[in-house]
């Protein structure tokens, strides 16, 4: 019998969290039959748990993920504002639960389930007022919903590396005030400068000579 007690079975592959909660008692008991039934115990838990993923989402896993999204990076909301965002959320269930929109007691009845409760929260001041707190809800939020999916890079972070150049050398000098090309060559010829350059005289700098139409070819 302690040997079953303290039993701590490997989990198959995409088994865990809750889900593994579940099945960690089972699976000790089909290891205790031998390794037949340990097998057997595997397929089915993978089987059911994939199973259960594909299905519509129950209404309170739909409320802790909604809720996730609703906070965002708060550490506190108010009752009141969470009921605001979920009825404003298109394409959700809270403005018609049986005819009516969710409401305080519903919210409280529904997050009970998972052991989440309200506070009276201090909003500054002398202000308080029932409401809900992120490190309440983080627990449930790890072990029923998957985790959220990383941001991507923004675009900016890549063209703003320290100490990066991403012009072409010569290209902007081209252009500039009173410089000739040839002297982005390494030449001295301060008798023709580059606002009066001929497009021709660009291309025989640097390619080497011959016209421009070939030179692109």
């Amino acid at each position: 019998m302690t040997e079953m007690t303290d039993a701590r079975p490997t989990m198959p592959d995409g088994i865990e969290d809750r889900n593994a909660d579940v099945w960690e008692a089972l699976l000790a008991i089909a290891e205790a039959a031998g390794e037949d039934w340990l097998k057997r115990a595997h397929v089915a838990a993978v089987t059911l748990v994939t199973a259960a993923a594909e299905r519509e989402p129950s209404l309170g896993i739909r409320l802790l993920a909604d809720l996730r999204e609703i906070f965002g990076e708060a550490e506190q909301m108010t009752t009141q504002s969470i009921l605001v965002d979920l009825h404003n959320m298109k394409e959700a269930p809270w403005n018609d639960l049986r005819g009516k929109p969710i409401d305080d007691r519903r919210l409280a009845f529904r997050l009970r389930e998972y052991g989440i409760k309200s506070r009276t929260l201090n909003l500054g001041g002398e202000q308080r007022a029932k409401g809900y707190v992120r490190e309440d809800l983080h627990d449930a939020w790890g072990r029923y919903l998957t985790p959220p999916p990383s941001p991507l890079p923004s675009i900016t972070s890549v063209t703003s590396v320290p100490g990066a150049d991403l012009r072409a050398p010569g290209v902007t000098d081209v252009t500039g005030n009173g410089r000739s090309v040839t002297d982005d060559l390494g030449e001295e010829n301060p008798d023709e400068s580059s606002t009066g350059t001929d497009v021709t005289d660009v291309t025989l700098a640097v390619g080497g000579g011959g016209r421009g139409d070939e030179e692109i070819y």
